[in-house]
């Protein structure tokens, strides 16, 4: 309401978070004069969106802290697929974020890999974090006296990876893996 005379309304409007246009009216009235109406028309809010820097990491046996940095125009969750991988923040709103994820030790002999999802109003990202495994090698052998006139003898190797073997001996030789 206002009293007579020559003023200006202003009208406030909220940010539209709806993916359509609308419409509202304003009615002014006064008196017997003929109401009139003013029509504004909001355009529909953008798609939704994430704007993400890299969704791919590789980590080492021993663990470590990476940033995972974004942008979204949504309400946004975040969540990890594995307890070895965890997140310092699960929602937000829309805005530029830099979260961090711990990546524990790899104690087992296995590569491991753990899958972020990020998702933001109706989209979602995937991010991957590949972790190597704990390298194992275990040699076996028996002590033993070999006779002056030389032997073959066995060594096991167990290992989850490539390796290497060098000897420092000219007498000793490989001859053979099984």
């Amino acid at each position: 309401s206002g009293e007579a005379g020559n003023q200006s309304i202003i009208a406030k409007i909220a940010k539209n978070k709806v993916k359509s246009e609308r419409k509202a009216t304003i009615t002014f009235k006064a008196g017997t004069a003929t109401p009139q109406t003013v029509t504004i028309t909001q355009e529909a809010a953008p798609p939704d969106e994430i704007e993400i820097k890299e969704t791919s990491f590789q980590v080492g046996t021993e663990g470590k802290e990476i940033e995972i940095s974004f942008t979204t125009n949504a309400a946004w969750m975040i969540a990890s697929n594995q307890s070895w991988c965890t997140l310092s923040n699960s929602v937000g709103e829309e805005g530029t974020y830099t979260l961090t994820v711990t990546v524990d030790k790899n104690t087992s002999y296995e590569d491991r890999t753990a899958t972020i999802t990020l998702k933001a109003g109706e989209v979602q990202e995937t991010i991957t974090i590949s972790q190597e495994r704990k390298y194992q090698l275990k040699v076996t052998y028996e002590d033993t006296l070999i006779d002056y006139a030389g032997a073959n003898v066995t060594v096991k190797v167990q290992c989850n990876t490539k390796y290497e073997m060098s000897f420092q001996a000219d007498w000793l030789r490989q001859v053979k893996s099984r």
